[in-house]
């Protein structure tokens, strides 16, 4: 509580340092909404603070201080905001059509709350959603009754303008000739009851006109499609992972928004290499073949050339490792990617049983990541997943990896990573030294398991200034800026100011009142719209699912 002077004024700092008092009173900083904007206009503020950073600081006053629960929505499956925070995005209840929901902004549901008496709460929570949210394009994405839209994927171009989906089905039993001629090289994995051979299409859509543009297909394959792991989009540059075949394809997703074909990374890392290679060679099915693939051959080279190069330095058993090792390398499968930009890829291999899900991930089997160059065809670096080198790379440039700079504006360039957020850092830290205390843990462990986070997903943190380490503190246990369902907080997360330490707000997932089961695994999900002060969060149970919308409500204040 602030002390007043006689004539009402708020007393100077140094009035404070009583020196009866064992310990001096916290003077909070004013967070008045309107000296917070006087002051960015007129650039009175401590002189370390950039335009950014102050820009930023204003959501510490404008905040989503009202929750309204079970809100009913149309039978659909919310998928995210786009970047630009203008549509809302949705996949219908049989997965065929894409919803396309324009944003009313976070102050429209403010009539309703204007009188109290007038709506009444049930009536409130069935008019909300058609309030903040007007439908703009119900788009027909899937003509053939088998295959279904994913639900947790989805990737969306630099420009705002194109959208990218995917869809699943199962593979029709096909004869063993149809199978066998579909395979593209020697390092084909075979699929089984958790990596079944499915038929997948890629889709780009056209946000403003509401159609899709272009599509692509991929037949007797096998792709990670959940939560964007085995696809990554950077600027107009799309690579898709075909698990079972092994190989990469790079698309450009054009101004038109048209999936224009480059190139296939595999069996050839060049894209005229099949030519020259069918002139040389008699035509053979690629399974048969025993030479390396381009793509293994320029692994193994690399491995070689290292433990010539640790030979020299010293190390007298690298060469004869290298060799002992030998079949281990030559059986390791490429298990995920990630665009690092335009022209390199970071690619994570490990052994085939857990690329084809015959045994769970765990961060005691041993991976490689590869740093390739598109361009060359070079292999710039491997490092195992005990490097602590590679570590250091992650965190000293953890944006790089999470294609932070691919948006126009800086201000959705403000992500909360160990790079640029001391907060960020230090929560990393003591993550990390929390395992290696561990009783089973250690060092080595806790590089496997900071590690096990690489690749990232593309498109998989929320630039929501809320979630903003350096202006509000909170439980990440509960939440964080990855777009990942974690479990359900019994009680309401707080999120405190880091000016002063004030609660700012509290979401509720759930009313005070409802018990859950120690038996009932309750899921909560979050969407933040990329700038407004506006939240939906999402609670699943293996019977319901509720979301809720968090806002700021100007009538509450």
């Amino acid at each position: 509580m602030f002390t007043l002077a006689d004539n009402g004024s708020p007393l100077e700092p140094d009035s404070f340092n009583d020196p009866q008092e064992p310990f001096p009173r916290r003077v909070l900083p004013n967070q008045n909404i309107i000296k917070v904007l006087v002051d960015r206009e007129t650039l009175c503020t401590p002189s370390h603070n950039v335009m950014l950073h102050r820009q930023r600081a204003l959501y510490q006053s404008v905040v989503p201080n009202y929750t309204e629960l079970d809100v009913q929505t149309p039978l659909c499956y919310i998928r995210k905001f786009t970047p630009d925070g203008n549509n809302l995005i949705a996949i219908s209840s049989d997965q065929r059509n894409v919803l396309v929901y324009a944003f009313m902004g976070s102050g429209a549901g403010q009539k309703l709350y204007h009188d109290s008496t007038s709506v009444a709460p049930a009536e409130r929570k069935l008019k909300l959603f058609k309030v903040f949210f007007h439908l703009r394009h119900d788009i027909p994405v899937i003509q053939d009754g088998s295959e279904h839209l994913n639900r947790e994927c989805s990737l969306f171009t630099v420009d705002n303008c194109y959208m990218i989906v995917v869809s699943t089905t199962a593979s029709p039993d096909a004869s063993l000739n149809e199978v066998y001629e579909s395979i593209r090289n020697n390092e084909y994995v075979f699929s089984n009851d958790n990596c079944p051979l499915e038929h997948s299409t890629i889709f780009v859509i056209d946000i403003h006109r509401g159609r899709v543009t272009d599509s692509h297909s991929f037949k007797h394959d096998y792709i990670h499609f959940s939560h964007n792991q085995g696809i990554s989009l950077y600027n107009d540059t799309l690579a898709i992972l075909s698990v079972l075949h092994q190989s990469i394809h790079i698309f450009k997703v054009t101004p038109s928004g048209l999936l224009m074909y480059e190139q296939t990374i595999g069996r050839f890392c060049y894209p005229d290499d099949e030519l020259v290679y069918d002139k040389v060679t008699t035509s053979t099915s690629p399974y048969t073949e025993k030479t390396f693939n381009s793509l293994r051959h320029r692994l193994m080279t690399y491995l070689h050339h290292q433990a010539v190069e640790f030979q020299k330095k010293g190390n007298k058993n690298s060469i004869s490792d290298y060799y002992y090792k030998y079949d281990y390398f030559r059986r390791l499968r490429l298990w995920k990617m990630q665009l690092l930009d335009e022209k390199h890829l970071m690619l994570k291999y490990t052994n085939e049983a857990l690329v084809t899900l015959q045994m769970a991930a765990s961060i005691s089997h041993p991976s490689f990541f590869v740093f390739y160059n598109i361009e060359t065809t070079e292999i710039l670096a491997v490092y195992e997943n005990t490097s602590k080198e590679l570590l250091n790379l992650y965190e000293d440039h953890a944006d790089y990896f999470r294609n932070t700079n691919t948006r126009p504006d800086i201000l959705f360039q403000m992500n909360c990573s160990t790079a640029c957020n001391p907060h960020a850092r230090l929560i990393h830290d003591r993550f990390k030294q929390t395992i290696t205390n561990a009783k089973m843990g250690g060092p080595l462990e806790a590089v496997k398991r900071l590690l096990g986070q690489l690749p990232i997903s593309s498109q998989s943190f929320s630039p929501s200034p809320y979630l903003d380490l350096s202006l509000f503190s909170y439980d990440d246990k509960w939440i964080s800026s990855l777009e990942r369902p974690k479990l359900s907080a019994e009680q309401p997360i707080s999120f405190f100011s880091r000016k002063g330490g004030l609660l700012k707000f509290s979401i509720h997932t759930s009313p005070p009142q409802q018990q859950t089961s120690n038996s009932t695994r309750r899921l909560a999900a979050f969407i933040f719209h990329p700038y407004e002060p506006f939240i939906i969060s999402m609670q699943r149970t293996s019977y319901e699912y509720i979301v809720n919308f968090h806002f700021r409500n100007m009538h509450m204040l």
